[in-house]
C-alpha cells in the first residue's frame, strides 16, 4: 500500500477538475488515468489502488463516505461533538483485508489527509528498525511479483486474477 501511495504522491496530482481531453475511447478510465491523465480526484485514486492490490492477490475494497473535521464541543443527548460536512468533504478510500487484524483503511489520494497518515515522524518504530538493524520484511519479494508498472502496463486486457486469502465470509 505503501508503495502506491509513494507513486501517486510523486508522479500523480490531485484535482477536482481531471482534464477529460486526456480521457479518449481506446482506454477504459481506470487505463487512462494510471497511464495518461495522472491526476483526479479520491475516486481516481481509490479505484486504481484497488485495482492494483488486486493484481497482487490482496483482498482490498473500495469505500466511500464524509470526511468530518473541525469538531466543536457541542454537547447534545447524541455526540459531545458536531462537526459541519459539506460537499467537499466527500471522499474515497480503500480498505485492505488483514488476518487477525480485519480490515484496516488506508487514504491513498495525494494531499493533506495522507500526509497526517503516513508522516514517517509520527510512525511508531522499534529500536531495531530506528537503528536499521530489523530484518527486512518483504510480503512481496521482486522475483515472484511484477512490479507495479508492469501491472499496470496490463491492466486493460481483462484477465482474472485468483485472490487467495483466509477471508471468510
Amino acid at each position: 500500500v505503501r508503495e502506491i501511495v509513494d507513486m501517486f504522491r510523486k508522479d500523480y496530482t490531485f484535482t477536482l477538475t481531471p482534464n477529460q481531453t486526456k480521457y479518449t475511447g481506446n482506454k477504459s478510465v481506470l487505463e487512462s488515468f494510471l497511464c495518461d491523465v495522472k491526476e483526479g480526484y479520491s475516486t481516481h485514486f481509490a479505484t486504481a489502488a484497488m485495482a492494483i492490490l488486486r493484481e497482487y492477490g490482496i483482498p482490498v475494497r473500495y469505500a466511500e463516505g464524509i470526511v468530518a473535521r473541525d469538531f466543536e464541543n457541542a454537547p447534545t443527548a447524541v455526540s459531545p461533538f458536531r462537526s459541519a460536512v459539506y460537499d467537499r468533504d466527500a471522499s474515497s478510500w480503500i480498505e485492505v483485508y488483514m488476518d487477525g487484524i480485519g480490515w484496516v483503511q488506508y487514504e491513498v489520494c495525494p494531499g493533506e489527509l495522507s500526509e497526517g497518515m503516513y508522516d514517517p515522524k509520527s510512525a511508531t518504530m522499534t529500536e531495531e528498525e530506528l537503528n536499521g538493524t530489523a530484518p527486512e520484511d518483504n510480503p512481496f519479494p521482486e522475483d515472484k511479483h511484477e512490479s507495479i508498472g508492469e501491472i499496470i502496463d496490463r491492466l486493460g486486457n481483462d484477465e482474472e486474477v485468483p485472490v487467495e486469502t483466509d477471508l471468510q465470509w
